[in-house]
């Protein structure tokens, strides 16, 4: 079943909770907490009900003040009913909590490529850049981390393993590659035991494989 935030309380959002409901979505209604009197009640019951050009009483998966709270899990966010302030606001938190993911998951990477190819001070701030330039969340121009500017590249995928090859000396390279191989065998063995293929595009250096 689809997952939806939908941001902002008001009729609108109101309406459109209750409309992805009857479409048989889970939906998670957000609120800021300066305008919590609009979802006074409704935290609790989370019955929704709707009059007018939609029509009906349903129950959301959660009613919360708390964006974290809401957005977690969601597969789709609806934010089209904000405007101004809040419009404002809520990209800038969601552009903070994408840019604290980032950064999370490259720290992780470095410290896991340096415990496999023992990098150098020099080279771990080289492969964070990298790995940073490298996540799908990453906005060039909106985002800044300690020694990188805000406006390099995004790097695909093949462009961050060639940079991150670059990185390495030949020694730190063949770890890498022993590591790569390693991991991937244990994945094919893992998926082959439930039937599975291991996908074409698996990637070492995202998600838990590394």
């Amino acid at each position: 079943m689809e997952r939806f935030a939908v941001v902002g309380a008001g009729s609108g959002g109101k309406a459109v909770s209750v409309d992805l409901t009857l479409q048989g979505k889970r939906v998670r209604l957000f609120e800021f907490p300066e305008f919590a009197a609009n979802i006074t009640g409704m935290t609790q019951s989370r019955r929704l009900t709707a009059v007018g050009v939609v029509q009906g009483t349903v129950v959301l998966d959660r009613v919360t003040t708390d964006l974290g709270e809401a957005l977690d899990g969601a597969e789709v966010v609806m934010e089209k009913n904000l405007t101004g302030e809040g419009l404002a606001k809520f990209r800038e938190e969601r552009l903070n909590e994408r840019a604290a993911s980032v950064q999370g998951d490259a720290d992780r990477g470095v410290t896991r490529l340096s415990e496999i190819a023992d990098l150098d001070e020099r080279q771990q701030v080289e492969a964070f850049g990298i790995l940073v330039r490298g996540s799908e969340d990453y906005r060039p121009g909106e985002m800044a981390f300690d020694g990188m500017a805000a406006d390099q590249g995004a790097l695909d995928r093949t462009a961050r393993d060639a940079a991150i090859r670059a990185v390495l000396r030949p020694d730190q390279a063949e770890a890498f590659d022993a590591y790569q191989a390693e991991r991937r065998a244990k994945a094919e063995r893992d998926m082959s035991r439930l039937g599975l293929t291991l996908p074409d595009n698996w990637d070492l250096l995202e998600g838990d494989a590394f």
